[in-house]
């Protein structure tokens, strides 16, 4: 490497003496990197140390070492890794205030007003699936795999849809239970759902066939 060569090295320190005798005092890292067309690190690595270095002392004692037992590691433990680096991490003096923004770009939307005839579909089908999900044994053994398009209002309490709007959601997976006496309610896949807030439910299979039915 260039920095290694020990003629150049002769030649920055002779240039330092003549710069030291011509101005009275020694050039910056600056100046020799630019004189020479080298790094900064390495035209520093040659510069004399002035004969009046305030810490002089410290810097010839070089890094301090310690045992990994010793009393200084002791009080003093190593910060890990994990946490110094949340040391530099940008300050979010807004706490909230990014997640706001993002929130406000949410659409939102009335609820959908279902007619008597998709009401009553939507019924016969809650029947089919209390049927195939009556209890955990047949539940199983059928696992019917549905989507379900669900209403879902909206939760944030600085929009102006808050309490009057929301959104229509999806959700594919299996239906475990149909509880129409109690919670009122279909269970698909670990998730929930009211009855009142489903406004369809669909499957690639055919059991929502009518001609299927006795």
């Amino acid at each position: 490497m260039r920095h290694k060569d020990p003629e150049l090295m002769k030649k920055i320190r002779t240039y330092i003496g003549e710069f030291y005798i011509e101005h009275d005092r020694t050039p910056s890292t600056t100046e020799i990197a630019k004189c020479f067309g080298i790094a900064k690190s390495t035209s520093q690595s040659v510069m004399p140390m002035p004969a009046n270095f305030r810490y002089r002392d410290v810097f010839l004692k070089g890094k301090p070492r310690h045992d990994r037992y010793d009393s200084f590691r002791i009080r003093h433990p190593e910060m890990p890794p994990a946490k110094r680096a949340k040391l530099f991490a940008p300050f979010d003096a807004l706490r909230g205030f990014d997640f706001a923004i993002l929130m406000k770009n949410e659409i939102y939307t009335d609820r959908v007003i279902m007619g008597p005839e998709d009401r009553e579909e939507l019924d016969r089908r809650f029947s089919i699936l209390h049927n195939l999900t009556y209890n955990s044994r047949i539940a199983r053994a059928n696992r019917p795999q549905v989507t379900v398009t669900y209403y879902e209002p909206c939760s944030d309490v600085n929009s102006e849809a808050y309490g009057s709007q929301g959104q229509y959601k999806t959700i594919t997976g299996i239906c475990r239970n149909v509880d129409a006496e109690v919670t009122k309610s279909i269970l698909v896949d670990e998730m929930r759902i009211p009855m009142e807030d489903i406004l369809k439910i669909e499957t690639s299979g055919d059991i929502f066939r009518k001609d299927w039915e006795d």
